[in-house]
Order: structure tokens, then sequence, then C-alpha cells
């Protein structure tokens, strides 16, 4: 299940979540970490309902690097991703990841390209420049999500290999499945058009993006634009 929703919103009802959650949050000195914080776990127990997994949001420790898990749940995996106001979250039962980005101009673009993509990302990023940005936002979005499925972090950025080429991609310790990049235009609230990169084991192939209003999932209008990637094993450590 993937779903998206506005961070000032799901923070607003964060009082359904656990006193342990906030007890949490208000470690974070930031206004903004604490609101993103809730809105994630807040989204993320409301799926939990909408699923009949749990009423109630279990505790969520953290592995080496970080990426969050349940310690009750062995067979339910989640990933959290926020970008401005809004926030997405995927839940699978196996390891999965997301990411969303909005679609906004970068200072000096093209170093950054030469920096982050292999020859065969570069060359699909400039095969049409009206839409370069775009292309590069969607494979650095791919790239994110993969490395959250690992939770190594942008430490792992160098073990990641997209070939867009063959619509082919790998990370190390990123176990086989899909990855889908959608771009949608009409979400509620967004600046502009917007990346949701998400990866599915391949056991599980839905990829309807929900927008949670309330205590209602909402279809999303359709994506303007794929991409979508095979993933190749790469389990090397």
């Amino acid at each position: 299940m993937i779903a998206l929703g506005r961070i000032p919103d799901l923070a607003a009802r964060s009082e359904l979540l656990p006193g342990s959650f906030h007890e949490h949050a208000a470690r974070f000195g930031s206004s903004g970490r604490k609101a993103a914080f809730l809105a994630g776990r807040t989204l993320l127990q409301l799926m939990l309902r909408e699923l009949s997994i749990s009423d109630t949001l279990p505790h969520i420790s953290t592995a080496e690097h970080g990426k969050p898990y349940f310690d009750s749940l062995s067979n339910v995996f989640f990933n959290i991703s926020h970008s401005g106001d809004l926030i997405a979250v995927c839940v699978a039962g196996s390891e999965t990841g997301i990411d969303l980005e909005l679609l906004k101009q970068r200072h000096n673009l093209e170093g950054l390209e030469r920096r982050v993509l292999n020859s065969d990302e570069l060359s699909f990023v400039k095969i049409d420049p009206r839409r370069e940005l775009e292309r590069f936002t969607g494979l650095w979005t791919l790239k994110e999500c993969l490395l959250k499925v690992t939770g190594r972090g942008i430490g792992g950025l160098s073990g990641v290999n997209i070939r867009p080429s063959d619509m082919k991609a790998s990370a190390r310790g990123c176990p086989p499945g899909t990855a889908r990049c959608s771009l949608l235009d009409r979400i509620p609230g967004a600046k502009g058009p917007m990346w949701v990169t998400s990866f599915l084991p391949q056991e599980e192939t839905a990829r309807e993006i929900l927008w949670v209003s309330e205590n209602r999932f909402l279809k999303l209008p359709p994506a303007v634009g794929y991409l979508d990637f095979k993933v190749i094993s790469n389990k090397l450590p």
C-alpha cells in the first residue's frame, strides 16, 4: 500500500498515536522535524488500520544505519519519505522503499549530474534538453528509494547502478523486485509536479497511490509519466 498526505494535516491528528511517539518527537529541536515525524507515524498507523494489521502503531526500532522497523511485526515492512509539506508511506510484506521529490530547479545541475550519474544515466537525462530536469529528478528518487530499501543511506550511493538503456537497476544489498517512478502533477497542496518512486518485492505488484483525507484513502489522478525498472538482486555486502 502506498499513500500520501499533508504533513500539517497529519501532524494535527497525531493524538491517535501512543504517547511514546510524542515523547520521541519532543526531542527534536526543530518544529518542522517534529511535525514530519508525527505526520509519518500518523499516516503509518492509519494505513495499518486500513490494512487490518493493527489499530495501534506498534513500537518501532532502528537498524544499524537508522532504518526503522517493527519489533513485533516480522512480516510487515514500511518506509517513509517527505518533501515540502507532503509525506509518503509504503507498507509491504517484505523490504520496501519510497522517495518523493518536487520537480524544482537545481543549482549547477550539470555539475550535480557529473557527480552522481553514470554514463548510461547521463545519456538518458540528456536525450531531450526540455525534460532533462524531469528525468534527472526521476532517477535521483530511484537512487534514494533503493538506498532506503537497503538501509545504507546516502553513503551507499556508489553501490547503486541504474541502466536506463534496458530499464534495469541494482543496489548493493537490495533484493530483486520492481521500482516504479511515477510523475504526479495533481497532488493536493503540491507546488508543482512530483516524482513518487516506490520499490516493491517481486511478489507484490500493487502500484495504486492513495491520498489520505481524514480517515479515508482516495485515489489520486493517474500519473502523467512512468519509469518502470526491474531491480536485479545484488546481495554483495
